[in-house]
């Protein structure tokens, strides 16, 4: 196992991620807080964390309500989802959602 995917194994058996999304929501965090959140969360995706963000954080009904709230057309956001859709386990998301998410 690579150093980055043990680190996505603490990072996943701690909350991190719950943790994080949480924080972002907060009217208190700063603007560029929320920003290294989402390149935490891109980091993520690059060392293989797309399926465990979506089967584990629920980031996807993250990013719709985020959607909701910031407006569908938030670049980052739309580009966040893009790339989690594109790099996931799609037969194991399909199933882990009983098929209610087809990527």
């Amino acid at each position: 196992m690579t150093n980055e995917l043990k680190d996505m194994e603490v990072y996943r058996s701690r909350n991190i991620f719950e943790r994080v999304l949480a924080l972002y929501n907060l009217a208190s965090t700063p603007k560029d807080v929320q920003r290294l959140i989402l390149k935490l969360c891109f980091r993520a995706i690059a060392v293989a964390g797309s399926t465990t963000l979506i089967t584990r954080s629920g980031i996807l009904s993250w990013i719709e309500e985020q959607s909701f709230f910031n407006g569908p057309n938030e670049p980052s956001l739309k580009h966040l989802a893009e790339k989690l859709c594109k790099t996931c386990d799609q037969v194991r998301v399909v199933d882990w959602s009983n098929r209610a998410l087809s990527t």
